[in-house]
């Protein structure tokens, strides 16, 4: 609602009801006055409390705006500089193509979670992105929590879906669970997430509906924050592209340590900045 439509609607429904006074010709004219403005001030009241409630909500749900896409690019950051580094050269041209099956299949059957992840201090990929899961799936639950009665339904449902089904954070689980069971090397590779792609693939249809929300309320708000996680320079692509992927070297070595063990298809080609780097088929494609 406008919020001059707050102020225009109370005082007119005052107007309307004075005029009704003074057409019906009242018997005792001072009162029907004293009745009017007693009406009108009301009326002025009431306006001024509803466009005082309302800019107060505002303030609310432009904070609630800001944690969003905050959190929301920030996160995305993680997932796009995760996707260059097990990357075979493609790179996504559009939103559309990020938020794709093909992004999850890199991130799930390309990326060596063991390799160290770009921060200090030093931690693994798969334990970077959980983490990264992890403060993203927490701080929009208490939004949730604290701000779901200042948000459309459609926001909440957005929100609650990337809460109940964002995936990335499970990798907690599946390094806790190598960690105790050491056996577990030899059926799994240290891929992220392979063999659970769809999962991750709808965590990225989720995330992509959020993000679309949360563009609309930036637009709302006069949120401006740069789109440079979708972004990829050419001196960026020439310094990470490639250089976390699970390589056919490694495939082969983990293979022979574990023969009995199918393990998953070919692998890419390893780091696509290296000359004479051998191209093989990707999975499914």
């Amino acid at each position: 609602m406008k919020i001059e439509l707050l102020w225009i609607i109370p005082i007119a429904g005052a107007f309307a009801t004075i005029l009704a006074f003074y057409f019906s010709k009242p018997k005792r004219p001072i009162l029907a006055i004293l009745a009017s403005i007693i009406i009108f001030v009301t009326a002025i009241w009431q306006s001024w409390e509803a466009v005082e409630r309302y800019e107060a909500q505002q303030e609310v749900r432009k904070h609630i705006a800001n944690k969003l896409s905050a959190g929301t690019r920030s996160f995305l950051a993680v997932i796009s500089g995760l996707l260059v580094r097990s990357s075979d050269g493609w790179i996504p041209e559009s939103e559309e193509q990020f938020f794709a099956p093909k992004t999850a299949d890199y991130l799930c059957r390309e990326l060596n979670m063991y390799h160290p992840a770009p921060i200090s201090p030093s931690k693994s990929l798969g334990l970077y992105v959980a983490d990264a899961a992890t403060t993203f799936k927490k701080s929009i639950g208490e939004i949730l929590r604290d701000y779901s009665d200042f948000m459309n339904a459609e926001l909440v449902r957005a929100v609650s879906k990337v809460e109940s089904s964002i995936f990335f954070d499970e990798v907690h689980y599946i390094l806790q669970a190598r960690r105790r069971n050491p056996s577990l090397d030899a059926l799994h590779p240290p891929l992220l997430c392979w063999g659970a792609e769809s999962l991750a693939s709808d965590s990225l249809v989720n995330l992509r509906n959020l993000f679309n929300l949360v563009k609309e309320q930036e637009g709302d708000f006069n949120i401006s924050r740069p789109n440079d996680w979708i972004e990829f320079p050419e001196n960026y692509r020439k310094r990470f592209l490639g250089i976390d992927r699970f390589s056919p070297e490694a495939l082969d070595t983990w293979k022979q340590a574990h023969p009995n063990s199918p393990g998953p298809m070919k692998i890419g080609s390893g780091n696509p900045n290296k000359k004479n780097s051998q191209n093989l088929t990707r999975p499914n494609e």
